[in-house]
């Protein structure tokens, strides 16, 4: 159900492919989930845009009536930050989605997800930024904008831990997300 088309710029391959490639393995429902747009500013490297989102639509809804054998899911991944949030539902709301993943990629400036920004992670408070992910993690469950959430270890990403045990960290956000 995590599935990203080329729209988001860093996925191969056309929907028409993952849908063929399904039924070849005997998968009887898949879901795509590009990353949603978001205001301007935001990330513009790593997802559709505004203008691009009606063919996102359309071409999850054609691979549902090409291969009506498979059970086609129209999802989008939508990223939290702070401050986004009625753009999120706005654009959430403009179609009939069967479901909306919650994701957190950023920390204030940082794209610590990106392999490009990896390098921080040296230099940071893995405590701290760890703490900071599983905050933005419960503020995300706490918005209700979503029906599931999006990988959320994705703070490890690279492999960075902090030296001493989290649990304290993740058991609000699980919390939360509960």
């Amino acid at each position: 159900y995590h599935m990203h088309t080329p729209l988001c710029r860093h996925a191969e391959g056309e929907p028409e492919a993952y849908a063929a490639r399904a039924l070849e393995r005997g998968i009887q429902e898949i879901g795509f989930s590009d990353h949603s747009p978001m205001p301007a500013s935001y990330d513009p490297d790593w997802r559709m845009t505004v203008a691009e989102f009606p063919e996102y639509v359309e071409s999850v809804l054609r691979v549902r009536k090409t291969f009506p054998q498979l059970s086609v899911k129209l999802g989008l991944e939508g990223d939290y930050f702070p401050g986004t949030e009625d753009f999120v539902y706005n654009i959430t709301n403009e179609y009939d989605f069967d479901y909306i993943i919650g994701s957190v990629h950023y920390i204030e400036d940082w794209g610590f997800d990106n392999a490009e920004n990896k390098a921080r992670f040296e230099t940071c408070a893995l405590y701290e930024t760890y703490r900071q992910y599983f905050e933005r993690v419960a503020q995300l469950a706490r918005t209700k904008l979503f029906d599931i959430l999006g990988h959320p270890d994705l703070v490890k990403n690279f492999g960075h831990r902090p030296d001493r045990a989290y649990d304290d960290l993740m058991r609000p956000a699980l919390e939360a997300v509960k």
